[in-house]
């Protein structure tokens, strides 16, 4: 068992790695004085503390995506997202911003599916846009629609979403902002 920690706007972010009754390892998150689990099923140790020792050393946004990831009310995942989102805009230096980069635009089934899309390329979105779903008549819907930059091709894109669970509606209308249409291809399964 070990444990690795760093200071975060202020506050002392810690983690933990240790042997799971299963025999995995699994990580956990101090908070508020308890320890919370938050990754499980990692073969060895040091799986463990390598994904413990990435976690710190990225970036604030990413800790503001991951805690939005985490279970809690509402308005608090929408701060911290919103507060993410300040960050990438005051970054124009990114580490992915290279370039190449393009612009996207996708439709997602809710916020969840965005924040768990950041989470896994918190390095390959340079900038990101999030609008809800209104239609004509006022009604606001659960879906949003995400609008990002990346250096990513859109087939990559397409199998990072498919790494994700029930992102089908993300893959099948990710296109380049110019092409985009909000139009499900159910030709992409």
């Amino acid at each position: 068992m070990g444990s690795a920690g760093k200071e975060v706007d202020g506050r002392i972010v810690t983690f933990r790695w240790k042997k799971a009754r299963d025999g995995t390892w699994a990580i956990q998150e101090w908070i508020w004085f308890f320890w919370k689990t938050r990754l499980l099923g990692f073969e060895t140790e040091e799986e463990a503390e390598a994904r413990v020792d990435a976690i710190l050393s990225s970036s604030p946004v990413r800790w503001y995506v991951a805690h939005a990831l985490r279970p809690g009310r509402l308005d608090e995942k929408k701060d911290n997202l919103r507060q993410a989102q300040e960050g990438f805009q005051k970054k124009p230096e990114w580490p992915g911003g290279a370039m190449n980069e393009a612009r996207y635009k996708l439709r997602a089934e809710c916020m969840d599916d965005v924040v768990k899309l950041l989470a896994l390329l918190p390095t390959k979105i340079s900038w990101f846009r999030i609008e809800a779903v209104v239609d004509e008549s006022g009604t606001r819907y659960p879906d949003v629609l995400f609008e990002f930059k990346s250096d990513l091709s859109r087939n990559e894109i397409i199998g990072t979403l498919r790494l994700m669970d029930d992102a089908h509606v993300m893959y099948q209308t990710v296109q380049p902002l110019e092409a985009y249409t909000g139009e499900r291809d159910f030709g992409i399964e």
